[in-house]
């Protein structure tokens, strides 16, 4: 029976060391890709007494939120016009409160001064601010300076290091300890032959002697 448990025994530990590092390596990179979320996007806030404006640049799309400044309320029936990178154009109407303007210039990285007005029944407001949209290379930051030195260099978490080591240590012992199990066994296996003759003879039957 400890025969076939010795490398089952083994392999079993094996199993569950790299189980438990895989497991942690793979905690590991969900903790990192939450800390090397993207950044947020590109946007410019702006208000005034009357009315409070959110521009947002996702691709080619400025989405726009427009509130009013004293309660929040969403204010759906406003005429949005932007004038940026020396064009003029009419936002359209996205949802409550929400206005979408898509053009070429906002998926260019670069510093853009807007202007935006909005009119609706009540009258209308002029609110102007600047848009930076950054670079790609800009957005990477320096996440990316350990792979620009090699191209081979691989940066483990340590969780991950010292699991693996500690599996390793854990199967090895593991493996040592069912292996002298089992030669423990197999002396005794071979000892029972022995102690029958010695307890059918009544002595011990002729042969090496113990010194």
């Amino acid at each position: 029976m400890l025969r076939g448990f010795a490398p089952r025994g083994l392999i079993a530990g094996c199993c569950l060391a790299i189980g438990l590092a895989a497991a942690l390596m793979i905690g590991s990179l969900r903790a990192s890709a939450d800390d090397g979320a993207a950044a947020p996007a590109p946007r410019v806030q702006l208000e005034n007494g009357d009315v409070e404006l959110v521009a947002v640049a996702h691709d080619r799309n400025l989405l726009i939120y427009l509130d009013r400044f004293n309660d929040g309320a969403p204010i759906s029936d406003a005429r949005i016009d932007v004038d940026a990178a020396g064009k003029t154009v009419v936002a359209a109407p996205f949802g409550a409160g929400t206005y979408l303007l898509t053009a070429d210039w906002v998926a260019m990285p670069g510093r853009y001064e807007i202007k935006f007005t909005a009119g609706t029944k009540e009258g209308s407001a002029t609110l102007a601010g600047t848009l930076e949209i950054p670079s790609a290379s800009t957005e990477a930051g320096n996440g990316d300076a350990s792979s620009s030195a090699s191209p081979l260099t691989i940066n483990l978490p340590v969780e991950f290091v010292l699991l693996g080591a500690l599996g390793i240590l854990w199967a090895f012992g593991f493996g040592i300890l069912v292996v002298l199990r089992v030669a423990r066994a197999r002396a005794t296996e071979a000892a029972r032959p022995r102690l029958r003759a010695v307890e059918a003879n009544g002595k011990e039957p002729p042969g090496r002697r113990a010194a």
